[in-house]
């Protein structure tokens, strides 16, 4: 059966010589796509073998091959018993006892809010900012850390007023850069168990303006009165 092209040559619609020149022409279009095609494939290996060349150089440096995850897997670990001293004084002093009494919680080593010891506590004293004797009620291994210097008592600011804890020396310390009194036990520290300085009495500060005022006033008595002349002097 002829083909379209045959028929139309046939019956005399087109020559054999375009027949034969449209061949060419189609085979030519072919040839063409057939290369575009073929030099896409390429350009694609080449780009992908380009890829592979980066990710494999990453890999023999040490450095992670991208991606968030593993981005988070290479972030070095933070300290655990970091605290953010710049940021803290920074803050209000209420916004800073807020968050210092939340890393209390977190990190402190004895047991919150206990006042009758256990059987087997040991009683732990310390002197207060105000001069005063406070007592701890500790385990065996809290004492132990306290005496070996690994552990500190502290104040902090709770809901109810100032109260103290045990907290890991570092943590101790940071919070000392900010309320320094707050130090009050660590083995072999010089500003461990500083004292309050004291305040003048109120007391005595009426009394001296009393015996200034009668001083003045005496004075000036003296300074009015005429000066005395001896009678038996003519």
């Amino acid at each position: 059966m002829l083909d379209l092209k045959a028929k139309l040559a046939a019956a005399g619609v087109v020559s054999a010589d375009q027949v034969k020149k449209f061949d060419e022409q189609q085979a030519q279009k072919q040839q063409a796509q057939k290369q575009a095609q073929q030099q896409k494939a390429e350009r694609q290996q080449a780009e992908r073998e380009r890829s592979a060349q980066k990710r494999s150089a990453k890999k023999s440096d040490g450095k992670p091959t991208g991606g968030s995850q593993q981005k988070r897997f290479h972030k070095k670990p933070r300290d655990p018993n970091y605290v953010d001293v710049a940021l803290l004084k920074q803050l209000p002093k209420g916004e800073a006892y807020d968050r210092m009494r939340k890393l209390v919680v977190r990190m402190r080593l004895d047991d919150a809010e206990k006042t009758i010891p256990a059987e087997d506590d040991q009683t732990f004293n310390f002197v207060t900012s105000k001069g005063r004797i406070g007592r701890l009620y500790l385990k065996a291994d809290t004492v132990a850390k306290l005496r070996e210097g690994s552990a500190a008592i502290s104040s902090f600011m709770s809901h109810h007023g100032l109260a103290h804890c045990v907290l890991p020396k570092e943590v101790a310390l940071a919070f000392a850069q900010i309320f320094p009194l707050w130090l009050r036990h660590l083995l072999d520290h010089p500003e461990a168990g500083k004292i309050e300085e004291p305040e003048p009495s109120k007391s005595d500060a009426p009394e001296a303006s009393a015996k200034d005022a009668v001083e003045s006033e005496q004075a000036e008595q003296s300074q009015d009165q005429p000066p005395m002349t001896d009678p038996g002097v003519a």
